[in-house]
């Protein structure tokens, strides 16, 4: 049977094998719906022209670190998240940039391409002591807020996940036994990827650290669990409780989370790289 009418012209795919070049490196995100992640920093090119949704997010902001000090560290803060259409030319270098996570006490690095950046997120901030009284470190602030340092705490300080800040503490006045750094804060919408829910979460920030003052004896039960990161990679935070003790967690590299934060003795964690996701339309 003849078939009558004007032909199909299917373009050629941008992703398949000769169509592209990247000179860091890359993987497959998702191969049916033609998602390519880049993980390390290098310059693209294509041999066509097409329009693409683009996500990027930056290096998580390391956990903050005082362990020379009692009172708990912030963890810190997931890398911000971008999410943009972008039509590549063929032919033509697109040098990309993928944020570094941040080591212990300093924030994450800026990922970019195509002149548009996702920040990287902020450090968490150290404990300290000042005339006797102890001040916990607050959560850094980025894409989910870190949480904040604990001494002798009552509740759980997690990182936040999907945009949100990062745990804090009751309000009390802080004493020589008890005090509790304030979350950091997040950009408030979604960080999944492409901002859609089907899409695994990016950006989670980094539990607070936990510290006990030695002798104290509250009338509450004492938390024994290290400060969980945020969903989307982000670390838990270290643990020094009476016989407890554990390391702050670092970020997920590829996730841009934040570090967990450092506590009595134990150091705060480095955050996780960030990533730029390419969906061919």
């Amino acid at each position: 049977m003849k078939i009558i009418g004007n032909a199909i012209n299917i373009p050629k795919a941008p992703f398949i094998p000769g169509s592209f070049t990247y000179t860091g490196d890359y993987e497959w995100k998702d191969r049916a719906r033609m998602t390519l992640g880049l993980r390390t920093s290098g310059t693209l090119r294509f041999t066509r022209d097409f329009t693409a949704d683009v996500f990027m997010v930056g290096g998580g902001g390391g956990g903050g670190s005082a362990p020379r000090v009692l009172p708990g560290s912030g963890g810190g803060a997931g890398g911000e998240t971008r999410t943009f259409q972008f039509e590549f030319k063929k032919d033509t270098d697109y040098p990309v940039t993928i944020g570094e996570g941040g080591m212990e006490n300093q924030n994450g690095t800026a990922t970019a391409l195509g002149g548009k950046t996702a920040a990287g997120g902020e450090a968490g901030m150290q404990g300290s002591v000042t005339n006797g009284v102890p001040a916990c470190g607050d959560g850094g602030s980025g894409g989910s807020g870190g949480g904040g340092g604990m001494l002798s705490g009552r509740v759980n300080q997690p990182g936040g996940e999907n945009g949100g800040d990062g745990g804090s503490g009751p309000d009390i006045p802080a004493t020589e036994h008890e005090a509790y750094g304030m979350g950091g804060y997040g950009q408030v919408f979604e960080t999944t990827g492409f901002r859609e829910e089907t899409e695994m979460l990016y950006g989670g920030g980094g539990g607070g650290g936990n510290s006990f003052a030695e002798g104290y004896q509250p009338s509450y039960p004492i938390l024994l669990t290290q400060n969980p990161g945020g969903k989307g990679g982000g670390g838990a935070g270290a643990l020094n409780v009476r016989e407890h003790e554990k390391f702050a967690e670092s970020g997920t590299d590829g996730t841009g989370g934040g570090g967990g934060g450092g506590a009595f003795q134990l150091a705060g964690a480095k955050g996780g790289s960030g990533v730029v996701l390419i969906r061919a339309r």
